[in-house]
């Protein structure tokens, strides 16, 4: 029967006789045998419980009796049985401790008593901030051309550039800018910052990329229905997911066990997905793109991919055959490089109340600048529309477990901004007295959830609605 080891875990891998994790915080546990230091701790003691080994951890592998990971600035480490030289630093010697093995890397692999790595596309540069600036941009000479995803740039600062968070790369074919996934150490005096993933140059100041809504999917009326509009002259590439089984599988009770998705234009189906694994497009690469772990085959979790243009559209989340229980849905931006296109607004429509039926959106900025964010929880303005509407809707939002702003009738709160903000949005004011929330707040990149629940023990159909600001 299987046995519950912890929660929040993004990847595993398994060895001989001993097995890793990363957690979703990037923290790398190890466990199992150890009689060549395999585990990476320090020691040559077996362990029954998780140790933790290393943090900011990408990718891990195991061999018979060693193993080997990959931290966010690229760097190989290896430790356990090196008697065959696997690690490939001209030794055999075995290490209790995790070693560094080379630099630059973007992909492992072990098996047995070997392994492999590959290097990545890599260009070394020296940057430097002027006047105490955290900006500073750099000129790539003609030759440099980015080949793939995979191409790398190790950015050293020269004496004076401590303070050096954001570089922007320029050559003659293409610009190139700080990536999503490179591990930043801010140091002075010549030595390693960062490592750069090479993207498409993104727009300026802060872009929202992606955004999940957990909440009680009931059927008919009250199925979860998040939507979301986009601007600009290009399309923009999504992943859309709809998960219940996934979430039983990390200990949430209740989800749904066979979700599925149709998405809509108006009022017009434009896709629609009941299994993952059914899809045409090859959803396995478009999750690693986007940082998502892969869904595991044969569960009945839904997914898509899909171009969309600019326009307002809805994903309806619902249960197979009416059933009900937990669900997630998710939308992620696949390529958030092209200026002036990507998503604007999200909202989500579902059933709410209190404990379980607390919708949770979440959502991901990222950029260089702070973000204006409009946020309403919307229950009484309903009512011409939806029957059994939420009477009175809180709203909260939250960075990690802190709470940044709250409200629960939006005249409490300044309302001549927050109605100068709807007519920024374009949006229909609320009703004078209305109890429907509203919160707007300038929010730095990061991620986020809002929380839009009931004041008391009544339970109701709700809108909540993200708006993010120029």
């Amino acid at each position: 029967t299987p046995v519950q080891i912890d929660t929040g875990v993004a990847t595993v891998s398994a060895g001989g006789w001993h097995s890793f994790y990363i957690k979703v915080d990037a923290t790398l546990m190890s466990m199992g045998y150890n009689d060549f230091g395999q585990l990476g701790v320090g020691t040559l003691i077996d362990n029954e419980t998780p140790a933790v080994v290393d943090t900011a951890v990408i990718e891990v592998v195991a061999g018979a009796a060693f193993s080997l990971y990959l931290t966010e600035d690229r760097t190989l480490r290896a430790m356990g049985s090196n008697f065959f030289g696997q690690f490939g630093t001209g030794t055999t010697n075995n290490r209790a401790f995790p070693e560094a093995v080379d630099v630059g890397v973007s992909g492992i692999s072990a098996s047995g008593w070997h392994s492999l790595y590959v290097k990545a596309l890599v260009k070394t540069v020296q940057v430097a901030a002027a006047g105490g600036s955290s900006s500073a941009s750099y000129q790539a000479d003609a030759s440099w051309t980015a080949k793939t995803s995979d191409d790398w740039i190790s950015v050293t600062t020269a004496s004076g550039s401590a303070g050096l968070q954001n570089i922007q790369f320029t050559t003659t074919a293409n610009p190139l800018v700080v990536g999503r996934t490179g591990g930043i150490r801010v140091e002075s005096g010549g030595e390693l910052v960062l490592w750069i993933k090479v993207v498409q140059a993104r727009a300026d100041g802060a872009v929202p990329v992606a955004m999940s809504v957990r909440a009680d999917v009931g059927s008919g009326a009250n199925i979860l229905i998040p939507g979301m509009i986009f601007k600009g002259p290009d399309k923009t590439k999504l992943v859309l997911r709809g998960i219940g089984p996934a979430l039983a599988n990390v200990g949430v009770n209740g989800a749904l066990v066979d979700p599925q998705i149709v998405i809509y234009s108006g009022a017009t189906p434009i896709a629609n997905n009941d299994d993952w694994k059914e899809a045409p497009d090859d959803l396995v690469a478009y999750f690693k793109q986007v940082g998502l772990s892969p869904l595991a085959d044969g569960t009945k979790d839904a997914a898509a991919y899909l171009e969309l243009n600019a326009g307002v559209y809805t994903m309806h989340l619902s249960g197979v055959g009416g059933t009900t229980g937990i669900g997630l849905a998710e939308v992620y931006v696949v390529d958030p490089a092209v200026s002036g296109s990507g998503l604007v607004a999200l909202s989500a429509r579902a059933e709410v109340g209190q404990g379980a039926r607390v919708v949770i959106p979440g959502f991901v900025i990222t950029g260089n600048q702070s973000r204006r964010v409009l946020i309403r929880g919307i229950g009484p303005g309903l009512a011409a529309s939806v029957p059994g509407f939420l009477p009175d809707p809180q709203v909260e939002v939250y960075s990690g477990a802190n709470s940044i702003d709250f409200n629960e009738d939006w005249e409490d709160d300044n309302p001549t901004n927050l109605s100068a903000a709807f007519v920024e949005a374009g949006l229909t004011a609320f009703a004078p007295g209305s109890k429907d929330a509203a919160i707007l707040v300038t929010l730095p990149p990061g991620v986020y959830t809002a929380h839009i629940r009931s004041s008391n023990i009544t339970v109701g159909v709700a809108l909540l609605e993200l708006y993010f600001l120029d």
